[in-house]
């Protein structure tokens, strides 16, 4: 888990290019709480993605 939203915002850069996607994820964490949003950034890049695509109806269809 990241310690500051810098650090998890570099990852959500890294695992998510498109910026429409990145936007509406970023958007939907700031509607938590920051110590909550942290926690959508644990384990690695793949746990991270999946848990973070939870904030996007019906994007957890693009994984299938």
């Amino acid at each position: 888990m990241f310690e500051n939203w810098k650090e998890a915002e570099n990852k959500l850069k890294e695992i998510f290019p498109d910026k429409q996607i990145r936007c509406k994820i970023r958007g939907a964490l700031l509607k938590t709480s920051s110590e909550d949003r942290l926690l959508y950034f644990v384990g690695d890049n793949e746990e991270i993605k999946l848990t973070l695509l939870t904030l996007l109806p019906g994007k957890h269809l693009l994984l299938i």
